[in-house]
C-alpha cells in the first residue's frame, strides 16, 4: 500500500490543477477533430457538348448556378469546352462532377484576344449573344441526377458576322 503524507498530496494536487488547462485544450482538440466532417457534397459526373452555328466550340466557359439553395457550395460548378466542343463539369477539382439538382447554365466564349479587348474597352468580350451569359436571362438548364449524366448538346446561335 502506498501512503502519501499531506505535503506529498498537496504537491500532487497543485501539479494536477496546473495541468487541467492543458488537458482541457487537448480534450477539446480531440473532440473538434473527431467531430470535424468533410464538407464536400457527393458529386456525379456531368458531360456534354457545346455547338455554335453547327460547329463545336473550343474554350467556352460553362458555369452552372443551382436553382435551389441546397446544397450550399462555396465554389462555382464550371467546365471549359475542348476542341470537339465536349465538356465535363467540375466542382472541387476539374471534371470531378456536380451535386445532384437543377441548374441554370451560362456560357461565355471569349475571343483569343479577350484580355487586350477588355483592357482597351473595359468590356468583357463574348462571341455569344448576351442571353447565354446572364444567369437571370439564360434559358439553358441542366438537371444533374444521382448517376453519371450525359447532357444533350447545347446548340446555340452565334452573334453572326
Amino acid at each position: 500500500m502506498i501512503w502519501f503524507d499531506a505535503k506529498d498530496w498537496q504537491g500532487m494536487t497543485h501539479g494536477f490543477r496546473a495541468s487541467i488547462p492543458c488537458l482541457s485544450f487537448f480534450v477539446a482538440l480531440l473532440a473538434f477533430a473527431g467531430c470535424a466532417k468533410d464538407d464536400k457534397v457527393k458529386l456525379y459526373p456531368v458531360k456534354g457538348k457545346v455547338i455554335v452555328d453547327g460547329k463545336p466550340v473550343e474554350g467556352a466557359l460553362l458555369t452552372m448556378y443551382a436553382k435551389s439553395s441546397e446544397p450550399k457550395l462555396q465554389q462555382a460548378v464550371t467546365a471549359t469546352t475542348k476542341s470537339d466542343g465536349s465538356y465535363a463539369v467540375g466542382t472541387y477539382e476539374p471534371e470531378d462532377g456536380a451535386p445532384a439538382g437543377e441548374y441554370t447554365v451560362t456560357i461565355f466564349h471569349f475571343p483569343p484576344d479577350a484580355q487586350a479587348i477588355m483592357m482597351r474597352t473595359g468590356v468583357v468580350p463574348n462571341l455569344l449573344p448576351a442571353q447565354y451569359s446572364d444567369p437571370m436571362k439564360s434559358s439553358l438548364t441542366i438537371e444533374v441526377k444521382e448517376q453519371a449524366n450525359e447532357i444533350a448538346p447545347f446548340k446555340l446561335k452565334g452573334k453572326g458576322p
